[in-house]
C-alpha cells in the first residue's frame, strides 16, 4: 500500500508559523515520529511518501521525499501527494485548526485516511467541548470553566487549578493556579476576546498516564498498554513515558477510556487520551484529562513492546487484528 505520511513541522506547515526553520524539542519530537512511523510501515512492506520543508536538509527518512519551500507550495505537494497515495496518516497539532485542515484536504483528495476525521477531531480539538461531552455522558473529567466563568463558577471550582488554552496541543500554555487571588489576577489583566480562550480546569492529584486508542469504525477499538507520563513539575511539559503500568492501573485506565470514547464520534486511526489516575486504589478519583486526535509522542514508546504500526493500519481498514506485547518494561525519554 502508498501510505501518505503528513506530519506538520517537517512537512512543511511551519512555513504558516515563522519565516525562520523549525528547531528545538517540536523538531525533535515531529521528526522522531514520522521517522518511527516511515519506518515501521517500510517495514511492512508500504511504500512511504512524506512532505520535507527545504529548510530542514538533514531530514532523512525511509520513503520518497516531496520538498517544501513555502506556504502555499506545502498545500499543493500535500494534495498531488496524497493522490497518488491509498491511505494518508496525518500528524499535525489540533490548535487553530491546523489538523482540521490537512483532514479536509485529505478527504478533497479522495485519500483514506488512517487517522481521525474530521467529527473526531472537533470534538476533542475543542477543549471545552470535549469537557462537556464527557460530563454529558456521565464519563469523569474535571469541572472546566471559561476564564470568563470562572469568577461564577463558585464552589464547583477547586484550587489549584489549571489554566490552559481552549484550544491548545501538549502542555502548551498550561499554568498552575495555586489560589483564587490567581484567577482575579488573571480576569483584571486579560481581556474579554482572550478570556473566550482560556480554560480554567480543576487539578486532578494524582498518577498523570496516558492511553492510546486504534479505532476502526464499526469494529470495537483497541485499547493499547497505558503508561505513566513524565512531566517537568509546574509547567507539565511532557518528557517522557514508562511503562507498562501494572495491572489494576491498566484496568482503570481502560475504564476511563472506554467511558471518553463512548461520549465521543466514532474513531478511526490512533488517538491518544490523556488520563489522572487518582489515589484511591478503587479509581474513584480517576479522570480523564484530554484527548489528542493524532499520533502522539508516545508511539516512540509502544513500538518498543508492541505491533502496533500493523494494529494501525489493520484496523484503520476495519479489520480484525492481533493486539502482540512483549513482556518488557521500557523507560522512553523525549530526545534520548
Amino acid at each position: 500500500m502508498r501510505v501518505f505520511v503528513y506530519e506538520y513541522v517537517t512537512g512543511g506547515g511551519w512555513f504558516e508559523q515563522s519565516s525562520e526553520p523549525p528547531t528545538g524539542s517540536l523538531l525533535a519530537e515531529g521528526s522522531a515520529m514520522a521517522a518511527a512511523v516511515a519506518e515501521d510501515l517500510t517495514a511492512l512492506g508500504h511504500q512511504t511518501y512524506l512532505l520535507r520543508d527545504v529548510r530542514l536538509p538533514h531530514f532523512r527518512h525511509l520513503g520518497e521525499l516531496t520538498s517544501v519551500d513555502s506556504r502555499v507550495a506545502e498545500e499543493l505537494a500535500f494534495s498531488r501527494v496524497a493522490k497518488r497515495c491509498d491511505a494518508a496518516l496525518l500528524i499535525a497539532p489540533e490548535f487553530d485548526q491546523i489538523l482540521l485542515r490537512r483532514c479536509r484536504w485529505a478527504l478533497q483528495a479522495g485519500v483514506r485516511l488512517l487517522s481521525p476525521g474530521e467529527a473526531f477531531i472537533t470534538a476533542t480539538s475543542d477543549k471545552l467541548r470535549f469537557a462537556s461531552l464527557l460530563e454529558a455522558a456521565g464519563a469523569p473529567t474535571p469541572a472546566t470553566f471559561l476564564l470568563a466563568d470562572a469568577a461564577a463558577a463558585g464552589k464547583r471550582l477547586f484550587f489549584p487549578a489549571i489554566l490552559k488554552p481552549r484550544a491548545g496541543a501538549g502542555s502548551q500554555g498550561l499554568r498552575l493556579l495555586q489560589e483564587r487571588g490567581d484567577l482575579e489576577h488573571l480576569l483584571a489583566t486579560t481581556d474579554a476576546a482572550e478570556q473566550e480562550q482560556l480554560l480554567v480546569q480543576a487539578f486532578a492529584p494524582g498518577m498523570a498516564a496516558s492511553l492510546a486508542v486504534l479505532g476502526g469504525g464499526d469494529r470495537p477499538p483497541v485499547l493499547l498498554p497505558a503508561f505513566e507520563q513524565l512531566l517537568s513539575a509546574g509547567d507539565f511539559v511532557y518528557q517522557g513515558a514508562a511503562g507498562p503500568l501494572a495491572a489494576s492501573l491498566q484496568e482503570r485506565a481502560q475504564r476511563l477510556v472506554r467511558a471518553a470514547l463512548r461520549a465521543l464520534p466514532p474513531l478511526t486511526g490512533y488517538a491518544g487520551f490523556d488520563l489522572v489516575l487518582g489515589n484511591d486504589p478503587a479509581g474513584t478519583a480517576d479522570t480523564v484529562v484530554e484527548a489528542n486526535p493524532r499520533l502522539t509522542t508516545s508511539y516512540a514508546a509502544l513500538r518498543q513492546i508492541s505491533n502496533t504500526a500493523a494494529c494501525m493500519m489493520g484496523t484503520a481498514q476495519g479489520e480484525s487484528v492481533l493486539l502482540r506485547l512483549k513482556n518488557s518494561q521500557i523507560l522512553y525519554r523525549v530526545g534520548r
